[in-house]
């Protein structure tokens, strides 16, 4: 993952890392860390409680995180921390009306 900066057209920050198996993602980093709250089970054909993303600290600038995974929708689309909002952000997510009831990690 990289900030860019638009208005620079610079990368500021990377973050490498994986996924910490099942449902929890941490980057360690070069650049700011970004946790990703507990994701609980919920059923297809309803919505998942908030989840959390936490930046390491406030920025002095916009960073938007984009989640995605086949079959689900994620609301909000796009994540966006700003020098105005919490450093904490939340989102949810909703299974596609044609997704298959299974067992999912994303």
């Amino acid at each position: 993952m990289a900030v860019y900066d638009p208005s620079t057209q610079q990368v500021l920050y990377r973050s490498y890392g994986t996924l910490s198996y099942p449902t929890t993602i941490s980057y360690e980093r070069d650049g700011l860390r970004i946790v990703i709250g507990d994701i609980e089970d919920f059923a297809v054909g309803t919505t998942s409680d908030f989840i959390s993303v936490t930046l390491e600290r406030k920025v002095p600038y916009e960073v938007q995180l984009t989640p995605s995974a086949t079959g689900f929708t994620f609301l909000p689309p796009i994540i966006t921390f700003t020098t105005s909002t919490d450093q904490t952000q939340y989102f949810r997510i909703q299974p596609n009306d044609d997704t298959v009831p299974d067992t999912y990690y994303i």
